[in-house]
């Protein structure tokens, strides 16, 4: 895909050669369009169940985003639950807790649990409903 585009941005920019001034927006403009050509039209997102699984580097806005996505969710009329299992960062079952609370989505963990695993594998069935909507 990317090599799609490099040539299609090579094409597009040897059509601007010879001129003096090339406008940042023009070759903005061209390479969004050459992103929508090669995406196609837009398809349908079906909202089903899901389990979607946040990983990435401390502090990079793994709890946030999990309560953004959630209220996102809990907004299209899904019933939402979170699962925190991180067991590295010790105020993480809090911040998430709090998080949740806010937006009324149940959230399930175990603070004093090491095992990640044990956590996410008994999640809403034997976790710890912090709260249930």
């Amino acid at each position: 895909m990317l090599d799609n585009l490099g040539a299609s941005l090579k094409d597009a920019v040897k059509k601007l050669a010879g001129k003096t001034v090339i406008d940042r927006e023009h070759v903005l403009r061209i390479v969004y369009q050459e992103l929508v050509r090669m995406m196609g039209t837009p398809g349908e997102v079906t909202l089903g169940p899901q389990t979607i699984l946040m990983a990435g580097l401390q502090g990079s806005g793994k709890t946030t985003t999990t309560a953004k996505l959630a209220r996102y969710f809990q907004r299209k009329g899904l019933r939402v639950g979170v699962i925190c299992a991180d067991t590295f960062r010790p105020g993480a079952y809090d911040q998430l807790k709090t998080l949740c609370d806010r937006i009324g989505v149940a959230c399930f963990g175990d603070p004093n649990e090491s095992d990640a695993i044990k956590i996410v594998r008994e999640g809403p069935r034997g976790g710890t409903p912090l709260r249930r909507t």
